[in-house]
C-alpha cells in the first residue's frame, strides 16, 4: 500500500511540473518532462504515447538549432500579457475552435442545414459578431 501511494504521490508531482512548466512557458522542462513521462508510459505498457514522446525527444536531437528554439519556446502563447499567464498553442486553438462554433450556434438555428464555411467565412462572422458586441 505504501509504494501505491508512493507511485501515485510522483506522478500527481510529475503532472502538475508539467502543467506549471506549460503556465511559465518553459520550454526546457517540458521536454525534460516529456522524457521521465516517456519512461512511465513505457513501464505501464502505454506503447503508443511512449512512442510519442521517444519521437518527440528524436526529433529534438536531430533538428537544426532554429527548429530546435521553435520547438522549444514556440509551443506558448500569453494572451493576458501577466506572468504565468501561459498557455499551450493547441489549447488556445481550442478555445477559438469553440467560440466559432458558439458564434454559428446563435446565428445559425439548430434545425437549420449549416452552410459549409471557410476561413474567409468565419473571420467574417466573428468580425460582424464583435461589431455588434
Amino acid at each position: 500500500m505504501r509504494t501505491l501511494e508512493c507511485c501515485v504521490t510522483m506522478l500527481r508531482w510529475y503532472v502538475l511540473q508539467f502543467v506549471d512548466a506549460w503556465k511559465e512557458g518553459d520550454g526546457k522542462r517540458v521536454l525534460r518532462l516529456w522524457k521521465t513521462f516517456m519512461l512511465h508510459f513505457r513501464a505501464e505498457n502505454k506503447t503508443k504515447y511512449a512512442h510519442e514522446a521517444l519521437r518527440l525527444q528524436f526529433h529534438v536531437a536531430t533538428l537544426p538549432p532554429y527548429l530546435f528554439h521553435q520547438l522549444t519556446w514556440g509551443r506558448f502563447i500569453n494572451t493576458h500579457g501577466r506572468k504565468g499567464r501561459n498557455l499551450p498553442c493547441y489549447l488556445h486553438n481550442e478555445h477559438i475552435n469553440k467560440l466559432f462554433k458558439d458564434i454559428l450556434e446563435t446565428w445559425v438555428p439548430i434545425s437549420q442545414k449549416r452552410p459549409p464555411l471557410g476561413k474567409q467565412g468565419l473571420c467574417r462572422l466573428l468580425r460582424e459578431y464583435l461589431y455588434w458586441l
